[in-house]
């Protein structure tokens, strides 16, 4: 069946997007074209479900999961049209703090740094 072809190749490509954590806009038409292609499945299984002897519960199963994916499918098109979220506070603003970088011209006295050990150990003191 074609159908059924197509609809594994878009759920694939879903869950291959999925793992690589793709965008919600990307995420939102590969959704698209798969419940499409699911809609097209069940419509033909509704159709010859006579001729090829389909039973009625797994046309409720797949009917059921098309419905979940649907919602699915919605939540992440509205989180796509939503855009991106705003960035939560950092660290300094949650603890009411201003980053501050040292001055260099308030720096010690050179030859007085624990890195400066052409005198000795800096260990020691002077």
């Amino acid at each position: 069946m074609a159908t059924r072809e197509e609809v594994g190749k878009h759920g694939q490509a879903l869950q291959t997007a999925g793992q690589k954590k793709a965008p919600p806009e990307e995420l939102c038409k590969l959704f698209k074209a798969f419940l499409s292609a699911e809609t097209k499945m069940i419509k033909s299984l509704q159709e010859n479900s006579a001729t090829c002897g389909v039973p009625p519960d797994v046309l409720k199963q797949v009917k059921d999961g098309h419905s979940k994916a649907s919602d699915v499918g919605k939540k992440v098109c509205d989180a796509a049209a939503q855009g991106p979220r705003p960035a939560g506070p950092s660290l300094s603003d949650a603890l009411g703090a201003t980053p501050t970088v040292p001055d260099p011209s308030s720096a010690t006295k050179k030859g007085q740094s624990t890195f400066d050990t052409l005198t000795g150990s800096p260990l020691t003191t002077r």
